[in-house]
């Protein structure tokens, strides 16, 4: 699929999610999108008050046993 297609099939979630609830919705955006302004004023017509951006190459864990941030 391309970019045109993973960002209407977004769109499409935020539409029907807005349809269903009253409630601010966030987006998680990961770092596959490009052009993101645009986007982000896409996702905000279809009904999302929020975006949050997550970058996956960090991958920090905490240990159970001590209850610190191991690497």
């Amino acid at each position: 699929a391309g970019s045109d297609a993973l960002e209407e099939a977004h769109l499409c979630v935020v539409r029907a999610t807005r349809a269903a609830v009253n409630i601010p919705i966030a987006v998680k955006l990961g770092h596959h999108f490009t052009h993101l302004p645009a986007f982000v004023d896409k996702l905000r017509v279809a009904g999302a008050s929020s975006v949050t951006l997550f970058n996956r190459l960090a991958r920090p864990d905490i240990c159970l046993d001590t209850i610190q941030l191991t690497d």
